[in-house]
């Protein structure tokens, strides 16, 4: 089969394309993968390509994706299958000549959460309503629709009477994996005591990520348990809201903040707890690094979160530093769960497989070509 992927490389999207691609790469099913794509300069993925079978046509930022893709709309009838997995504006391009003309089937992976911004007032709101009615357009169209939770499947049935296919994210536990001298190096560079509690945070900083409720948690977290650092690992639009409100807190000496980390791996080894506060989540590759790296997690009790966590964490309610705090201090004060969650996140981690993944992605690919 003959593969167009047409989305973007930047952040978690990024991760999953180079690690789906670099798995489809190795089916004898799959002859070719040709990715048409944009990114961000800030935010690009650095995109590891498989010999012989795979290469980027085009890589430009968002602004020229659109011109640069029509110019490669002619080409496109040589595919087999067109994956879709970002810009709703590039699928109706798509669909009206590759789907429509040529009639060659379209595979569409949702990383939305639907209608989530559709309740809200405001530009927010409008902006969701106008967002939904594009994703209406890709649901109904796509000849096979793709999600990565079960969470947002029913989300999918009971908004739009559509039951769309699962296929959960994987995680490179070759990569992501306890490393003892990694750990050591790490602190002994963040100047950390053998005995300190470090708990980490990796994300881009997002309003949703709602780092500032793991900020406002800090000095609550304190008062019981004196030796701990917070790291936070992340760059974006709530970065200096988090530096003002760490100012303000007086906690500066307590958290360590790293916009961007050369090997993030080096970090989950370091720490002793992957704290995550975010109250909106597709799936989140970085709870399953965090598990695969052996850290117990604490997260939100919304959205994906406990269906991709397990029981390999501790839930609290979002936005409540409070709720948060009383999960640290319990998780830190009680060595016999904080082992068993370890061994459960290592456990956990071993239900998330690219490879997995890519077998999935071959046989709906299969499936499409069969209703073509």
């Amino acid at each position: 089969m003959r593969i167009a992927i047409i989305t973007k490389l930047n952040g978690g999207v990024g991760t999953f394309v180079s690690q789906l691609v670099k798995e489809l790469s190795l089916h004898e099913d799959i002859e070719s993968i040709d990715i048409f794509a944009y990114s961000d300069d800030k935010l690009k993925v650095p995109f590891q390509i498989p010999d012989g079978k795979v290469k980027i046509v085009t890589n430009g930022n968002r602004w020229s994706f659109l011109p640069r893709l029509l110019l490669h709309i002619p080409s496109l009838r040589k595919y087999d299958v067109i994956h879709h997995i970002s810009s709703h504006v590039a699928f109706f391009l798509v669909y009206y000549t590759t789907g429509r003309v040529w009639r060659i089937p379209i595979v569409s992976t949702n990383h939305a959460h639907p209608g989530f911004k559709i309740s809200e007032g405001g530009i927010l709101g409008l902006l969701g309503r106008i967002e939904d009615l594009f994703l209406k357009f890709v649901i109904f169209k796509s000849k096979k629709l793709v999600v990565m939770t079960e969470t947002v499947a029913k989300r999918f049935i009971e908004m739009y009477g559509v039951k769309p296919i699962v296929v959960y994210h994987g995680v490179d536990r070759e990569h992501f994996k306890f490393d003892r001298s990694k750990r050591e190096k790490i602190r002994e560079k963040l100047k950390l005591n053998p005995d300190t509690m470090a708990i980490l945070f990796v994300g881009k900083l997002w309003p949703h990520k709602d780092v500032l409720t793991l900020i406002e948690a800090v000095p609550k977290i304190l008062r019981k348990c004196d030796n701990l650092k917070v790291i936070i690992i992340g760059d974006g639009p709530m970065y200096n809201d988090m530096i003002r409100k760490i100012e303000k807190l007086g906690i500066g000496k307590h958290v360590i903040v790293k916009k961007f980390a050369e090997d993030v791996t080096a970090y989950y080894s370091g720490a002793d707890i992957f704290v995550m506060p975010s109250v909106k989540e597709e799936f989140g590759l970085v709870y399953v690094e965090a598990m695969a790296c052996g850290l117990p997690v604490i997260a939100t009790n919304g959205h994906v979160v406990p269906e991709i966590v397990g029981d390999a964490g501790l839930l609290f309610e979002p936005g409540n530093s409070n709720d948060l705090a009383d999960k640290i201090i319990g998780l830190v004060n009680d060595r016999e769960l904080y082992e068993e969650l370890k061994k459960k996140s290592l456990e956990r981690a071993k239900q998330f497989s690219w490879k997995k993944a890519a077998e999935q992605y071959c046989k709906i690919y299969k499936e499409a070509l069969g209703g073509k």
